[in-house]
């Protein structure tokens, strides 16, 4: 249990920083809604499966682990093929003591 919550934690804000800078400013807030939409149905899956219960013992984590597996062969294959976009915004050069936008020299 240590081990699936610490990696948890590590895909979700690695995967919430990788959706947000890989999104133009226009649908970022969409993208974090489908991000949280992914998390939900599995969730409901996980909740299904276990509501079943046709696995005891140690089957029931080595579905889950199988399950991961193959999840994890989708993965690699689609991310093999992404291209990665710089959509990063740009801060303003602020003036820190008046905290207003520094002159443009010009």
């Amino acid at each position: 249990y240590l081990i699936i919550t610490r990696s948890e934690v590590m895909i979700s804000i690695t995967g919430l920083e990788f959706a947000y800078t890989q999104t133009p400013r226009a649908i970022k807030s969409t993208i974090m809604s489908f991000w949280l939409l992914t998390i939900f149905v599995g969730n409901l899956s996980t909740a299904f499966i276990t509501e079943i219960n046709k696995f005891q013992g140690a089957s029931f984590f080595l579905f889950f682990a199988g399950l991961m597996f193959l999840v994890s062969l989708i993965f690699v294959f689609t991310a093999s093929r992404f291209k990665l976009n710089d959509f990063i915004e740009k801060s303003l050069d602020l003036d820190k003591d008046r905290m207003e936008p520094a002159p443009i020299a010009g």
